[in-house]
């Protein structure tokens, strides 16, 4: 035996949320590895109230509970550690394979990037550049040998890539509870913010889809083996195709019929379309916008679509008794106090609202976004690892308070009728939601959830306290 047929244990080690692309990319390379008869595991940091917790971060708490070096020791002795390199983690990667030569245990690292900027810092065993599928199913061939560096310039067949590993993160996300499914790669927008922006510039025919009856076989599947109750489809864009969706939901009408969310441009959107994913079991939409201003909706974030075009799509939605989120993103170059009392006003006059989902911009080093902030003068450098890449220190400390309180006030923006929300704003009543307690904000966001049956919502309530239990820290992290 040689080369790559000596790798016959492979550990991925993985940081941040499970409901991630990465996450079932993870999946996929470890259906790719058993497939090959590898025996694969799990490495798995959750980031505990760190920059990948969507529920409640705090860096102080974070630092007690996800350790570098803790990481490192999970792998074991003789094994192959695979990390997946994303937009930001690769200060974190380097960190971690640092910490594994350091003990000296034979253990071999693999770097699987789908382009070069996004490599780490670091020297590994060997480095995978392509789409992460097609690279390393190039590398676990007989005869490939294991070069140190390997590069493959061509996308994976999605409808021969063999069912992703669930059993991989089994121990963390029941699949039966939620189970997420990507029915296609990439996104027809050109978001500047936004990473599958950055991936399509990188990568040779990055967008495409599944056929509808490869999708149908994955969910038949996952209802056979794990009874599922939800399926939360991933795509940045559901409904991007009419004619694939009616002919997929036609079919998941007859053979799934359980619950799902999915995500929705306002562009790409009508009352057809709302009305299918009614019918189907759809409980809840989302649509990003991001801000208000058009302004800087065109001009900085490059989206093309209309506020008009965002009423309508709620719109419909509200026709059809659809739910819908609504993504909104704080820290813009350039924004105001004002737009953010201008969105509120807006949202506040919206009906079938269920959330507004609220995100701090995320600055990507590959992004065009972040050569716009630098020029603005809003961050100062372009981020180099995770914790930048999430939380780029701004030059300017502007809005940082207004921000905050205006995030608590759309968070809890459904209870409230359209009439208060317009006094709050008109006056300084806002800033009042500056000194709202977290957990006065999470009762509020847990009674919308169950005003309006959220599933998602039920999940996280469910389930994100078990993993606040000290068995279950000292499993992971110690």
């Amino acid at each position: 035996m040689h080369g790559c047929e000596t790798m016959d244990n492979f550990t991925f080690v993985y940081k941040g949320r499970y409901f991630l692309k990465e996450a079932e990319t993870l999946e996929r390379l470890s259906a790719i590895a058993r497939r090959n008869g590898r025996r694969t595991h799990l490495v798995y940091d959750r980031d505990i109230f760190g920059a990948g917790d969507n529920v409640f971060n705090a860096v102080c708490l974070n630092a007690l509970f996800s350790s570098v070096r803790g990481t490192a020791r999970k792998v074991e002795p003789g094994a192959t550690a695979v990390f997946l390199a994303t937009m930001n983690n690769a200060g974190w990667i380097g960190r971690v394979i640092d910490a594994i030569n350091s003990r000296r245990a034979g253990i071999k690292t693999i770097v699987i990037a789908a382009f070069e900027d996004l490599l780490p810092d670091v020297t590994a065993n060997h480095t995978l550049i392509g789409e992460p599928e097609s690279v390393f199913a190039r590398f676990l061939e007989p005869g490939c040998n294991a070069p140190a560096r390997l590069i493959v310039d061509e996308p994976a067949d999605l409808d021969a890539l063999p069912l992703p590993d669930k059993e991989l993160f089994g121990g963390y996300a029941p699949a039966a509870e939620s189970y997420m499914i990507y029915t296609g790669r990439g996104c027809a927008g050109s978001c500047s913010y936004c990473e599958e922006t950055v991936y399509k510039k990188q990568l040779n025919g990055y967008c495409r889809r599944r056929t509808p009856e490869n999708v149908m076989a994955e969910l038949v599947h996952a209802q056979r083996a794990y009874g599922i109750k939800e399926v939360l489809f991933k795509d940045s864009v559901f409904t991007q195709d009419g004619p694939w969706l009616a002919l997929f939901l036609a079919a998941y009408r007859e053979k799934i019929g359980v619950p799902f969310k999915c995500f929705a441009k306002a562009d790409a959107f009508n009352e057809t379309m709302a009305r299918q994913l009614k019918d189907s079991g759809c409980y809840c939409v989302e649509f990003g916008v991001q801000t208000i201003n058009g302004d800087l909706r065109r001009n900085v974030l490059n989206r093309r679509e209309t506020l008009e075009a965002v009423r309508a799509a709620c719109l419909a939605c509200n026709t059809c008794g659809l739910l819908y989120d609504i993504d909104h993103m704080f820290g813009i170059p350039h924004e105001t106090v004002e737009d953010h009392k201008e969105a509120a006003r807006w949202y506040a006059s919206l009906r079938g609202l269920n959330r507004i989902k609220c995100h701090n911009l995320t600055y990507y080093k590959c992004a065009d976004i972040t050569g716009y902030a630098i020029a603005a003068g809003d961050i100062a450098s372009v981020p180099v690892d995770e914790e930048a890449g999430f939380f780029s220190t701004p030059v300017k400390k502007k809005l940082q308070w207004e921000n905050r309180c205006f995030q608590k006030l759309f968070k809890t923006l459904p209870l409230l009728s359209e009439t208060s929300v317009r006094a709050l704003v008109r006056g300084n009543g806002w800033k009042l939601f500056g000194w709202a307690p977290a957990a006065l904000i999470m009762i509020a966001q847990l009674i919308i959830a169950l005003r309006n049956n959220d599933l998602r919502f039920k999940v996280y309530l469910k389930y994100y306290p078990k993993l606040l239990r000290p068995g279950n820290l000292k499993r992971v992290y110690v």
